[in-house]
């Protein structure tokens, strides 16, 4: 019988020990080595809340969200009033888009009214948002509190400001940012966060500020490099533009970053250039509307009427009302000297829109001709 109660001590003892490197893994974000040490905890039933717990967090990190959903419902068939439990689990059906059943739960732990109350309420917002139910997420949103006293402050202000962030509530998504700040030196999620808020609100300048500060710390990251690149070009610093956009290129040949590089081209005066770019991306079954148009404008730069004219009833073909087209399909016909074409072209934007100051100028310019 002694024999017995050593063993089973030794057993704990060597158990306890899995447990702790575990947990130590967990805080480095090694779920994938964490995962097998629970797995055996669990066969073993060592203090299996807590096991449950943990293979219900590792799953929902791996996006493994039907075992998650499985240990989190073993573990509330034991604790079922448990906060956190309940969270866990509003959380994961929130990330399996079951909104509905995440918004009755995040309600049942509200009326619940203790220490996890923050959390829920970032759930449900999550799950309204998702509903497109803006204004309660919005409202809802407004009553997070945090205090000095509540855990996971940092991840819980990030959450918030990514919130308010989707929100276009861009002050406040800031607001959310800073104070997330206080808990670490640098951030580069957080200097990336802020920049792109700042730039939601065209301050160009302080979005430089935070995207400069997140590029020290990552220098690979194309997202980065590409955001920074279209807040460059509104800065109108088209060079260093050029150079941000390439370096997002040499990481992923993107057709978005492409497009990008043809308008810093195009503001640098590089027409030929940005003209192939474009002309690259554009196909016969293509119904981008703003990429004809572009091709148009260009190749009027280049005095190339004839393609202008080409590329414009590709675009009017899609949509034949389209002003901006039509017009430069009057100014094509225009430079070719065509002027009975382009009077007609010019009489139906007058029927489209009439009134137009700029159309009527254009009329009396050509009947001069």
């Amino acid at each position: 019988m002694l024999f017995n109660s050593y063993a089973k001590k030794r057993l704990h003892k060597k158990s306890l020990k899995s447990y702790n490197e575990g947990v130590d893994l967990l805080r480095n974000n090694d779920f994938e080595k964490a995962l097998p040490i629970f797995k055996k905890l669990y066969d073993e039933n060592f203090e299996i809340e807590e096991v449950l717990i943990k293979l219900c967090f590792i799953h929902k990190e791996l996006c493994n969200y039907n075992d998650s959903l499985k240990y989190i419902d073993e573990f509330l068939a034991l604790s079922p009033n448990s906060s956190r439990g309940l969270n866990y689990k509003c959380e994961i059906l929130a990330r399996m888009g079951c909104y509905e059943k995440s918004l009755e739960l995040s309600d049942r732990i509200l009326e619940m009214n203790d220490g996890n109350l923050n959390n829920a309420k970032l759930i449900k917002v999550k799950s309204l948002m998702e509903l497109k139910r803006f204004d309660e997420a919005l409202n809802l949103l407004e009553t997070v509190r945090f205090n000095e006293y509540d855990e996971a402050n940092y991840d819980l202000l990030l959450i918030k400001g990514n919130d308010y962030f989707y929100l276009n509530q861009y002050e406040k998504a800031i607001e959310c940012y800073f104070a997330a700040l206080d808990f670490v030196c640098e951030d580069y999620g957080l200097f990336y966060n802020i920049g792109n808020a700042y730039a939601q609100l065209n301050d160009y300048e302080n979005s430089m500020i935070f995207f400069d500060k997140a590029l020290e710390l990552n220098e690979g990251d194309e997202n980065l490099l590409y955001n920074r690149s279209i807040v460059l070009y509104y800065l109108e610093r088209y060079d260093e533009a050029l150079v941000s956009i390439n370096k997002a290129l040499d990481i992923c040949c993107n057709e978005s970053y492409l497009y990008n590089k043809a308008g810093i081209l195009y503001m640098m005066g590089s027409f030929q250039e940005s003209l192939e770019i474009y002309e690259s991306l554009f196909d016969d079954s293509s119904q981008d509307m703003d990429l004809l148009e572009k091709i148009c404008r260009i190749l009027y730069e280049l005095n190339n009427f004839e393609d202008v004219l080409k590329y414009c009833d590709i675009a009017l073909s899609i949509d034949a009302k389209n002003e901006d087209v039509l017009f430069y399909k009057v100014k094509a016909f225009k430079g070719l000297k065509d002027y009975g074409r382009a009077l007609e072209c010019i009489d139906e934007l007058i029927d489209i829109n009439p009134g137009n100051e700029e159309y009527d100028n254009e009329k009396r310019d050509l009947l001069k001709y």
